[in-house]
């Protein structure tokens, strides 16, 4: 009898483990141990462990088929964090980030608004890599995209680009200009990062949503999409982000249009007579 118990306790144990160290990877923090609080955050883990049978038996009672799922979704390499929206990966990373970076902790990153992330050294490393991946499906060569991007960061502040670079080395170049802090966290906290931006990129990355020809208005000047890249008319509501990402993949012989296709009115970019990318500038209730 106690060998059962004791062998029940072991592997209630071994999963309480297992699945509190998923829950961790798919979070991007820890879900119990807290570096700030080690002799509290330590003394809860013991605890869980002693009632780890109890603990494994409530966590199948209240979560049913759904943690399963998560841990099959993660062991097979297509974790659920995935689904969710591309802004919540820069979520993602500041929480890896707390780990090396002493200034975050004891913060509580959950409660941050989305533009706070707007500007860290994430949003760098996932811009660059969702702008590398758009221009390689653009079919633009590596000194192409690497001189397209430049152009775009040397907004912030100029540099020399690195002879043939990778991401990885061309983000490391960029970390090292605008926030040459990053650097101290390490290579392998950066691959981390470029691997968890890319999956999430290659996971959204579909059949995009096209504005149908019909729905095509006006063909806009140059002179007309500098302005709503800059400031909008009064009537406008302006995903800057969005029409910011369409500039970047504005190339020559590309085209400008407005349209209107209820609830929605924006702006699309036509190539070879076929919209590619869009942004919404009005939605109507109506």
């Amino acid at each position: 009898m106690i060998d059962w118990l004791i062998t029940i306790w072991l592997a209630s144990a071994l999963i309480f483990v297992v699945g509190e160290g998923l829950l961790a990877w798919q979070n991007g923090e820890a879900a119990i141990w807290d570096a700030d609080d080690q002799w509290g955050s330590g003394a809860a883990y013991f605890i869980l462990m002693i009632l780890s049978p109890l603990v494994i038996t409530y966590a199948v009672y209240v979560g049913g088929c759904h943690w399963p799922w998560v841990a099959w979704r993660s062991l097979t390499g297509r974790p659920v964090w995935l689904d969710e929206s591309e802004d919540s990966v820069l979520v993602r990373l500041v929480k890896r980030r707390k780990k090396y970076d002493s200034s975050l902790r004891g913060v509580n990153i959950n409660n941050w608004p989305q533009a706070s992330f707007w500007g860290l050294p994430e949003d760098l490393i996932f811009d660059i890599t969702k702008k590398h991946s758009t221009l390689i499906a653009d079919g633009l060569s590596a000194q192409q995209i690497w001189l397209r991007i430049e152009a775009h960061r040397a907004y912030h502040s100029p540099g020399n680009i690195p002879p043939s670079p990778s991401l990885a080395d061309y983000i490391k170049y960029r970390l090292e200009i605008e926030h040459p802090e990053y650097t101290a966290f390490g290579d392998e906290l950066l691959q981390q990062q470029i691997k968890d931006c890319q999956a999430m990129i290659d996971h959204k990355t579909g059949e995009p949503w096209l504005v149908p020809a019909e729905a095509l208005r006006k063909k806009l000047s140059q002179g007309e999409v500098e302005q709503l890249c800059s400031e909008a008319p009064k009537n406008m509501t302006i995903n800057y982000r969005e029409m910011q990402e369409l500039k970047f993949r504005l190339s020559e012989g590309d085209e400008v249009w407005s349209y209107i296709l209820p609830p929605t009115e924006g702006i699309a970019l036509v190539r070879g007579g076929r919209s590619i990318a869009s942004a919404v500038t009005t939605w109507s209730c109506a």
